[in-house]
């Protein structure tokens, strides 16, 4: 939906940013999904990465994962607490490292990012369920995305870049009007921003 769209594109706009930066360990006491997925990534996967916290504003930070040898960045995200960038960005190196042996053909893939997690907004939780379980996670992080997208957007408009909703003139070619007839009948949103910078694999949450 408009939100996920969204906030997709406004994470894209807070990958060239230049904050501080600070290495950082998913270690105990950490966010039991960033440990998780840190775990899949390190463990199961064996690739040998790092990852780097930068705070971008108050309610905003990036995290990237790194090959640690030839320093290739292998997933970023940007999420509205240190702990759910961490653990997003591990999840989007994982899904790639596996996505780079499984389909070495594709040439575009979509890595998840904390925008998706708008869909489940509202889901209902054992009493149990805490943090370390999906669902939980999920939800938690989708209520903090309206205050993230708030965020991103005071940071991104100033410049021009925060994403506005498009949808063509009268004078955009016949092909263009039938595209974009076709996105919104099958629930896409189409937004119009800037491009942003050159991508690398999970760079720009999940946007290549």
């Amino acid at each position: 939906g408009p939100e996920h769209a969204r906030g997709r594109a406004l994470r894209r706009t807070a990958v060239a940013g230049m904050p501080c930066r600070c290495p950082r360990s998913p270690g105990p006491g950490r966010c039991p999904q960033a440990l998780h997925w840190w775990s899949v990534l390190v463990r199961r996967l064996g690739v040998d990465a790092d990852v780097s916290v930068a705070r971008l504003g108050a309610s905003v930070f990036r995290a990237r994962v790194r090959e640690r040898t030839a320093g290739h960045l292998l997933g970023t995200a940007v999420e509205a607490s240190a702990d759910d960038a961490v653990a997003y960005a591990a999840l989007s190196a994982a899904v790639g490292v596996r996505a780079a042996v499984e389909l070495p053909g594709v040439r575009h893939l979509v890595t998840p990012g904390g925008a998706s997690a708008v869909l489940a907004r509202g889901a209902e939780t054992a009493p149990w369920e805490d943090a370390g379980w999906t669902t939980a996670w999920l939800a938690a992080s989708a209520a903090r995305e309206q205050e993230l997208q708030q965020a991103l957007t005071a940071r991104a408009a100033p410049a021009g870049h925060a994403p506005r909703p498009w949808e063509p003139s009268a004078d955009t070619p016949a092909d263009v009007h039938a595209l974009w007839s076709a996105l919104q009948q099958c629930g896409f949103s189409v937004l119009s921003a800037p491009p942003g910078p050159a991508g690398h694999r999970g760079d720009t949450g999940g946007l290549r």
